[in-house]
């Protein structure tokens, strides 16, 4: 596999730097209250499906990314895992008085295994959430939107979190597209 070209390797982190400068927005969750930054840094239609492959390993990242997934779809968006625009996540999460584990899809509880269906941790509840979510466009290699968001987790309920996470960051980017037409 030959090295991706210079501009496709900076693409990614310049777009999450883009958007730590940028104003930033309540998060509008309650669930996990907190501000985000958003911004459009390509041309992508409204009407467009977005691929979200989401790594999973255990039963309890793959409830959490079925029920994202759901989100992303009651705010609107449409998912089809065969489209070139593909939404990507990193997540970060930080338990008080712990080192934050960071995670590049919806693994990120401390207490999963490959076998737990469990979706509730009461360590949860007031951790610290971080995520970075970049829309590419594969066909055309290029960057069509990046958001980063920090909040405060209300709950211990992982599954009810995934989901909100999903239709919020569904309404941040259906507002962002809508804005930079």
């Amino acid at each position: 596999m030959g090295a991706a070209p210079y501009g496709a390797r900076h693409r990614l982190p310049l777009a999450a730097a883009l958007c730590l400068v940028l104003p930033g927005s309540v998060w509008g969750s309650a669930l996990c209250p907190g501000k985000y930054h958003a911004t459009a840094t390509g041309h992508w239609t409204g009407d467009s499906a977005l691929s979200v492959p989401l790594e999973t390993t255990g039963a309890a990242g793959n409830a959490r990314a079925s029920v994202f997934r759901s989100g992303l779809q009651e705010s609107g968006i449409r998912i089809d895992d065969k489209s070139p625009i593909r939404l990507q996540i990193i997540i970060s999460v930080a338990s008080s008085g712990n080192e934050a584990g960071v995670y590049p899809g919806l693994d990120w509880s401390s207490i999963d295994t490959a076998l737990s269906t469990n979706l509730k941790d009461p360590a949860l509840s007031g951790s610290s959430l971080s995520m970075t979510a970049v829309v590419s466009d594969d066909a055309k290699h290029q960057t069509a939107w990046a958001a980063t968001m920090q909040c405060i987790i209300a709950t211990d309920d992982s599954g009810a979190l995934a989901h909100d996470i999903g239709i919020e960051l569904g309404h941040a980017l259906s507002d962002s597209i809508r804005s930079s037409r």
